[in-house]
């Protein structure tokens, strides 16, 4: 009788392992897709903000030529 419960508690024991390994993989999935997100944001907001930037200081510098 104690056999069957310490397989079931091995087995319990496994799902259990098997569940957090799972959420760590997941955890760290998502920490990888939301630091991928930030830095394409941040590079799209300064690439934006510097052609704007130079498109205004081309447009009130006089062309000389």
């Amino acid at each position: 009788m104690w056999l069957r419960s310490l397989a079931l508690q091995l087995q319990s024991l496994r799902w259990g392992l098997r569940y957090l390994f799972i959420q760590l993989l997941l955890q760290i999935l998502f920490h990888g897709v939301v630091h991928v997100l930030q830095l394409l944001i941040l590079h799209f907001l300064f690439v934006r903000r510097a052609r704007f930037l130079q498109g205004v200081s081309d447009h009130l510098t006089p062309s000389t030529g």
